[in-house]
Order: structure tokens, then sequence, then C-alpha cells
């Protein structure tokens, strides 16, 4: 009983209290260096045990001669009072397209893979979804900096290292906004990270305005241009 509580932890964001995340869809307009790169829509939904993301990735006519849309589902869970990671899936839309899944086990604390992969993770490792920052939305800015989580793709796992929050006025087609920027770099190639814009607000959780992935050399932004609450 005791290893169960344990494992328990090690996927729990410290601190994300099962606050109520609202039914939404978010518009985001891509770019990938100077490239128009088209759209994603992520939509929200609220489950029983607790939260739904699905991630449309649409490219625009250039950008789909190198892209393909694709189709990502990112399953959160609530446990003890928090939300934690529990599963996710990606699969590319077309003739040529794939599937790919994880799993999270808490009980052999491992992440289980569609390719039959398992890889280890500890007893208080900190996971974070590759596909959707819902954690961070729920997450206490205080406890950033310095905090060690490792990213969870359908493919792979990496360790990253997030920075001090950073105050920043943004903006994005939807307005100007006061924000923190948080980001976290991977361990091994702090080259390579995650930035994400949350508005400085404390009535109500935040959906990031926007998202900037850095990734070898070149930079994929994502910047919010519809919220729609259903």
């Amino acid at each position: 009983m005791k290893r169960a509580a344990a494992l328990l932890l090690f996927c729990i964001a410290p601190g994300a209290a099962a606050q109520d995340i609202a039914d939404q869809t978010l518009r985001y307009a891509a770019s990938y260096g100077r490239l128009h790169a088209g759209g994603i829509e992520i939509q929200i939904r609220r489950e029983a045990r607790g939260y739904l993301v699905t991630s449309t990735a649409k490219p625009s006519l250039l950008a789909a001669m190198f892209m393909k849309a694709h189709v990502t589902e990112t399953r959160f869970v609530r446990a003890g009072g928090r939300v934690a990671l529990d599963s996710g899936s990606e699969r590319l839309v077309g003739g040529e397209g794939y599937a790919r899944s994880f799993r999270v086990d808490r009980e052999r604390a491992v992440v289980e893979f569609a390719d039959g992969r398992r890889d280890k993770i500890g007893a208080r490792e900190q996971l974070e979804a590759a596909a959707f920052p819902l954690l961070l939305m729920l997450r206490p800015l205080d406890a950033l900096e310095g905090a060690r989580v490792r990213e969870v793709s359908a493919k792979r796992l990496r360790e990253y290292v997030y920075d001090a929050p950073a105050p920043e006025a943004l903006r994005v087609p939807a307005g100007e906004f006061d924000c923190w920027k948080i980001t976290r770099r991977r361990a091994d190639k702090p080259e390579d990270s995650v930035s994400v814009w949350l508005r400085r607000d404390g009535r109500q959780v935040q959906a990031p305005l926007q998202i900037a992935v850095h990734k070898r050399g070149k930079t994929t932004l994502l910047q919010l241009t519809e919220q729609r609450f259903d």
C-alpha cells in the first residue's frame, strides 16, 4: 500500500490542485521560421476522471509540402485531489498515416509505448505532456524555477529544467496582455527549449497565449487567435 502511494506521486505536478478548467476551444496561428504553417485547434473537454485535450494541426498549402495534418489526444486524470498525465496518442492523417501512443503505468513505474518499449520513471519524477501544457495552467509559478520534469510524447521521454518565470508584455492576434513567460530547457541540450506565455490574471485558470518550440536552430511559434468557451 505504501509503495502504491509513493508511486502515485511521480506523475503529479506539485501544487496542481484539481481546479476546474472550463470546456473550451482554442485556435492558434502557426509559423515555422518565416513560413506561415497554418493553424492548430485545441479542444479541452472535462471528463468524469479528468480532462481530454485534442489537438488538430492543419498545415497551410505551402507547409503541406513538408508537414502533414495530424491529431493528438492527451488524457489527464485526477488523483489524490490533483491532476496527472495519464496517456496520449498521435496519428498522422492521410494515406501514409501512422499511429503512436503511450500510457503511464503507475503501479510498475513505467511509461509504456505502443511499439512495446517501456521507459522507467522515478517515484518523484514530474511528467509534462509534450502536446499541450495543461498541467502548467494549474501549477503554482513560484515553485517552477529549477524544477526538473520529463516531457512525454508518443515517441519518447526527455528531461527538461525550468527557468524562473519572467514577466513580459505580449501582443498576439487575440490582443495585448501582461504575461508570465515560462521556459523549460532540455537538460542535455539547453539550446532546445519550450516557452509558454500565460496571462497574468489570478482570477481564473488561463490558457497559453503563445507557445514557442526551439529545436535544431528553428522556432515553431503558436499564437492564440481565438478562445471559445463551449
